[in-house]
């Protein structure tokens, strides 16, 4: 059925996003120095001082932390799928409203569990939140409605970050901002 192939292909998509994850909070992890002190970016009138780059250990505990949340989701589609085909091969065939039911509900269901999970988390997963809820062509509506909360309900960054950040991250010495 159309239902089996479109989230049959949500664990495969999960994969892809797990190693992009990976290479985005390495990057985000290091933001420059390789030392464990702050950064700090002077201005004529202000300076910002950045967070030192969290360790290994450290981003390897946020990793464990949001797949301790998205794995659990994962199987359970796949148990859903499994039930479907066991009612299926029992002699139970399961109507399409039901089996589309019963799609909706683990999708509320996972997306209230990553939604809290990134709560949690912050930074990059905040960001991929936002991502993920731009995306419905992408993602069940489920997933993009309980994640646009990220959208307009973040604490702000203050102004004097932002620029301290495009400085350090993408102008070269003699560019100014």
């Amino acid at each position: 059925s159309e239902a089996f192939q479109t989230h049959g292909d949500l664990a495969a998509l999960s994969h892809h996003r797990h190693a992009a994850s990976s290479n985005l909070i390495a990057k985000a992890a290091t933001i420059s120095s390789s030392s464990s002190s702050a950064t700090a970016i002077n201005d004529d009138d202000d300076s910002v001082e950045f967070p030192p780059p969290l360790s290994q250990v450290d981003r390897l505990k946020r990793a464990a932390k949001f797949w301790s949340t998205a794995l659990p989701i994962v199987a359970n589609y796949y148990g859903l799928i499994g039930s479907i085909k066991l009612q299926e091969l029992l002699g139970n065939p399961i109507t399409e409203e039901e089996i589309e039911s019963m799609w909706d509900d683990k999708h509320q269901d996972g997306a209230m569990k990553l939604k809290d999970r990134i709560a949690d988390l912050k930074g990059f997963y905040v960001k991929t939140a936002q991502i993920i809820s731009s995306r419905r062509d992408l993602f069940p509506e489920q997933y993009a409605d309980a994640l646009s909360i990220f959208t307009d309900n973040v604490d702000p960054m203050p102004v004097s970050v932002a620029k301290a950040v495009v400085k350090q991250e993408l102008l070269n010495a003699d560019e100014t901002f």
